[in-house]
């Protein structure tokens, strides 16, 4: 990964395991259909997902959280976007995207 910041330009290699998280097995996190990405998709924002997948989606999410200047660093951002899947405001937040920008019963099913 790059970074630019204060006009100095960083590489380093994410791993997840210097920050605290397992190396997923690609069977864990491996999507192969649609339906399958968007039932991935909504069980990691429910937190019903399995670890291995929440995991990789913190990790990512705390990417942009560095980015948006809401977190300093990895560690920061992976607490943030654990904490914010477990505590159910992921999905909430979601529940509220889908209701204002289209038909919340589409969300029916994916319980």
């Amino acid at each position: 990964m790059f970074s630019l910041k204060n006009n100095e330009i960083k590489q380093m290699i994410v791993d997840p395991e210097k920050l605290g998280l397992k190396k997923p097995e690609i069977k864990d996190i491996q999507i192969k259909t649609k339906d399958e990405a968007i039932e991935a998709f909504i069980s990691v924002l429910k937190n019903t997902a399995n670890n291995a997948m929440i995991e990789i989606t913190a990790l990512n999410a705390a990417g942009g959280l560095i980015v948006a200047n809401v977190a300093n660093n990895f560690e920061e951002g992976i607490e943030i976007a654990l904490e914010t899947i477990k505590s159910g405001v992921a999905y909430s937040l979601f529940e509220d995207f889908v209701r204002y920008c289209g038909d919340i019963k589409k969300l029916e099913g994916f319980d």
